[in-house]
């Protein structure tokens, strides 16, 4: 499984150039699937996302999702699928 944090560190090690430093980068380089030289080592993945502009500045829409390679789980809106 692929996550938005692991773009990153797949563009540098693509580029041959170090993740930068001084920050937390939870992601890992999926290079070696692309380049079939290797798997993926994640097992989950999770997202959490607000967007649009709500009341007193409250996101108007909101998520989080889970995911591993058997079950999904969507909480939107406040309702668990």
């Amino acid at each position: 499984m692929v996550g938005f944090c692991d773009i990153l560190p797949t563009l540098a090690d693509a580029a041959g150039i170090p993740v930068p430093t001084g920050r937390v980068i939870d992601g890992k380089s999926f290079l070696p699937v692309l380049t079939r030289k290797g798997k993926h080592q994640r097992k989950v993945a999770f997202l959490d996302y607000d967007f649009g502009q709500g009341t007193y500045g409250a996101p108007k829409y909101s998520g989080r999702r889970a995911r591993d390679q058997r079950y999904k789980v969507y909480e939107y809106a406040g309702f668990m699928i």
